[in-house]
């Protein structure tokens, strides 16, 4: 993996992320500063790395807005899924789906970006968990995200 990025929790394989919420939040969360690509597959990969598994990893529209206490999925057009518990959560909604992630993890997010429809993958360790959200209408400019609790 190329272009690593390290806290003390994860590791991004991405380029750049924005904050949008701040230090002193139940959750800090970041956005990408760059759309996933339209019509194509992408793929992002980060490793839980010491602290904590309390993290969201998910994906939102571009100009989405989390208040400093919310994550990924809490709000309309997000989702994510949650390392600590293994539910995904789109919209508000906490959903069951597969086990949780711990420290030394890799969780990966398979994004299928068609105008008409959206697909959305997660894999643990390079074994999938199964379609988390598939079908999803148009939701624009789709960006890469990751809440930290």
């Amino acid at each position: 993996m190329n272009n690593l990025y390290t806290t003390n929790i994860a590791t991004y394989d991405l380029i750049t992320f924005t904050k949008i919420s701040g230090d002193n939040a139940t959750f800090s969360s970041v956005i990408t500063s760059y759309p996933v690509t339209q019509n194509a597959t992408t793929t992002v990969t980060i490793q839980i790395l010491g602290g904590s598994n309390n993290l969201l990893f998910g994906c939102g529209q571009k100009n989405v807005t989390l208040l400093s206490s919310m994550f990924f999925g809490q709000t309309a057009n997000t989702l994510g899924f949650y390392g600590l518990s293994g539910q995904k959560f789109i919209n508000g909604l906490g959903i069951p789906y597969n086990a949780s992630a711990n420290v030394g993890d890799f969780i990966t997010m398979k994004i299928d970006l068609h105008p008409s429809a959206m697909n959305v993958e997660f894999q643990k360790n390079s074994v999938s968990m199964g379609m988390a959200f598939g079908g999803l209408g148009d939701w624009g400019e789709i960006y890469i995200g990751l809440s930290l609790g």
